[in-house]
This record gives structure tokens, sequence and C-alpha cells, in this order.
């Protein structure tokens, strides 16, 4: 027997998403399958997000690499020049920067030391907050460039802030 739409979607859940994400004979327009979550990201007290750990001098070798984001960057936030154009480059205009908890699992180049605590600044693709975030993601065609950009794959980061504190700063 069909299924409505509401049907079909109420029996989808986030951790169905449980393959490798690829770019290798996949349709390019497809959206790209992200890596599994932890089996206790429920459990965790924060969102996990997806994304790379980045840093500074990641940011200004961007800016060097595309001379028309540097016009962006008037802030004085590196980041934000990043995100814009990479927008504008790659058509995915859903990444967000935000902070996540230290796992020693990016190189150590990339922890931010601050007043608040060592750091990772994650350009994040999605999150586990709900499906609509969880769900937004790049076609493989996307991802392809994103990857290269960065130079590795994205995964995920648990969020340096509560489930609690999420919305109060502002990250969605």
């Amino acid at each position: 027997m069909p299924q409505t739409l509401t049907q079909s979607f109420s029996q989808l859940h986030v951790d169905d998403q449980q393959t490798r994400c690829t770019t290798s004979n996949e349709d390019p327009c497809a959206l790209v399958k992200y890596h599994p979550l932890p089996t206790n990201w429920r459990d965790i007290d924060s969102y996990l997000f997806y994304g790379w750990a980045i840093n500074d001098a990641m940011c200004e070798r961007y800016l060097q690499r595309y001379p028309d984001a540097r016009r962006l960057a008037a802030s004085g936030d590196p980041l934000c020049p990043v995100l814009w154009h990479l927008e504008k480059r790659v058509g995915y205009f859903h990444g967000r920067a935000v902070t996540a908890k230290v796992d020693g699992l990016s190189p150590p180049d990339r922890i931010i030391c601050s007043e608040y605590g060592d750091h990772y600044f994650v350009l994040s693709l999605s999150c586990t907050k709900n499906k609509s975030l969880f769900r937004r993601r790049p076609t493989v065609k996307q991802m392809k460039v994103l990857a290269e950009e960065f130079g590795e794959e994205p995964r995920w980061f648990t969020g340096s802030s509560t489930k609690e504190e999420f919305w109060q700063l502002g990250y969605w």
C-alpha cells in the first residue's frame, strides 16, 4: 500500500545515515552520505557537528588563493570571507562556524586557546540538533570541492556548548 509523504518522513531517523562519505561512482547531484555518528551520540550533552577543524592559517591560505574573497575580510574575522566565498564558489549555503571540544583527532595546530579553554573552530555542514539540520548536506560534487579545499574529509565534532546553550549562542 502506498504511503503518504508524511508517513514516509516519519519513518526516517537521523541515525539511518550510517554510511561513509564517498565521491566515487555516485551521482554528483546526489546528497552526500556522512560518516557514521558515534553510537552514543544521543547521550552526549552537546550536539554533534559535521565538518572540519580550521585555524587562522588555513583561512589565510584560502584568502591568498582566492583574492576576490579578500574584499570580504573587512570585518577582521578571517572565517567570514571564507564561508561567504565558499557559498559563492561551491553553492552550499548551510555552512556555519561553531566551536567544538578538543578530542585529539585533528592536528594540534588547529586547537584554539582562549579564555574559555581550548577548543576547535569548526566549519560545520550540519548538526544533530534535529532532523532538518542533520539532513542539510552538500551534494557529492560540492563535497568533493570542499574536501579538496580542506585536504581531508569532514568528521563529527562534539560541540563545546551544551544543548541548552545551543540556541542562545545563535549557531543556527
